[in-house]
């Protein structure tokens, strides 16, 4: 159903933000590839935190994921490289934007 409403708002040509924990690039393409085939101009919003805040973090959650499955995402996370789209934002500790790269057509890429 996810899939059809994200089809639906590209064939419209609306802003669509996709909110997923993409860890692996293969999953992060299949979405990618979606957009592209529409003609979309995909931004990533990569948010990178040292892994004992990750863990800090997770404790204080509602629902806790734990460190072991935490631990098992870090250790297959394989960071986005900057051709999987046409920009992207990398994000740091206290939402401080740490690099941007790609191409930057309007203000409102947030």
């Amino acid at each position: 159903m996810a899939k059809d409403r994200f089809k639906d708002s590209l064939r419209r040509k609306a802003k669509v933000i996709w909110d997923a924990t993409n860890l692996r690039s293969d999953f992060r393409s299949m979405i990618i590839e979606l957009a592209e085939a529409y003609h979309a101009l995909v931004t990533m919003v990569v948010f990178l935190l040292p892994e004992d805040e990750l863990l800090k973090a997770d404790q204080q959650r509602q629902y806790s994921v734990g460190s072991q499955v935490l631990r098992a995402q870090i250790d297959s996370y394989q960071f986005p490289l900057v051709n999987e789209c046409h920009r992207m934002i990398v994000v740091g500790v206290k939402g401080k934007e740490c690099f941007r790269t790609g191409f930057v057509d309007d203000k409102s890429i947030y």
